[in-house]
């Protein structure tokens, strides 16, 4: 995590609770090198030098700590590591082979993940890309958002969530969004908390897939549509020009963002919907250089 430019960058917005789950079960500072070694039992964590299997340690010391936390909104873990790699960390046959049989989850990973479904995870060393990083901040900010709503117990407040946050949904999965809406029809027939659960695992499917370049650019045009004849035809040009930009993956989703956030700002007419849409996460973390 220390090598994680957003990690820093994102201190002020969250609580962060850094730990490694290698040094947590003891096995000191450098350790000996660990590989992921595949068996009968599912994956286990095997020192090469020794042989000695590390992996109960690791599992009962990362379920102490999984079972400390209240709730978490997202995890950014280690790449490669063989306790918190997303999907890259090396699977071996033998502790002894040469060569790798494959890419898959560490320990820590797994074991967090099942615990917390709804979290939105990433691993450090892919945050250095621009749209990874931008998919990570709005599933991120928007996942605290919902749990501000499923804390207040409230369905009125788990419906303004949705209509606040609809925009942000509708070009990642039309369909799903649709779902959610027909979900909400439902309200008065079901028990709240069985309510927030099926919104809640309607959330994590709808968040599964980053949105496309063309939906985002066509939600963007449609709020420019509502604006009117406030945007003349040098800004309009303007924005057109950045977009194409996104498309070909010159720049990212926060340049024509910024533009249209930048035209909207101050009306008297403003929704927080088209607000959210336009600044899903705290401008402090857009990067400069980075709007238009």
């Amino acid at each position: 995590m220390a090598e994680c430019v957003l990690v820093n960058e994102l201190k002020p917005f969250v609580d962060f609770l850094p730990v490694c789950p290698e040094v947590g079960a003891g096995l000191g500072i450098p350790r000996r090198q660990i590989r992921v070694v595949m068996s009968g039992h599912g994956p286990r964590l095997v020192e090469t030098e020794t042989g000695m299997d590390r992996t109960d340690g690791v599992s009962r010391f990362s379920a102490r700590f999984i079972a400390g936390l209240d709730n978490v909104d997202g995890l950014i873990l280690k790449s490669r590591s063989p306790s918190c790699a997303v999907k890259d960390a090396k699977l071996y046959r033998r502790v002894t082979d040469v060569a790798d049989v494959g890419r898959g989850a560490g320990l820590f990973a797994r074991m967090a993940r099942a615990a917390f479904p709804g979290a939105v995870v990433e691993e450090e060393a892919r945050l250095g890309d621009p749209s990874v990083r931008e998919d990570f901040l709005t599933k991120l900010f928007t996942v605290a958002r919902f749990g501000a709503a499923r804390a207040g117990g409230k369905v009125d407040d788990l419906r303004r969530f949705h209509v606040d946050n609809r925009l942000l949904l509708v070009p990642r999965n039309r369909r799903q969004t649709r779902d959610l809406d027909r979900l909400l029809t439902c309200a008065e027939v079901m028990p709240p908390a069985d309510l927030v659960r099926a919104y809640e695992y309607g959330l994590i499917r709808t968040f599964r897939r980053p949105a496309r370049p063309a939906s985002d650019s066509r939600l963007l045009m449609q709020i420019v549509g509502q604006l009117g004849n406030r945007i003349g035809p040098k800004e309009r040009s303007r924005l057109l020009e950045s977009l194409e930009d996104f498309r070909k993956g010159k720049v990212g989703l926060a340049v024509p963002r910024g533009i249209v956030r930048g035209w909207t700002a101050g009306l008297e007419d403003e929704d927080t919907a088209r607000r959210i849409c336009l600044e899903p996460y705290p401008h402090e973390l857009v990067r400069k250089g980075s709007v238009g």
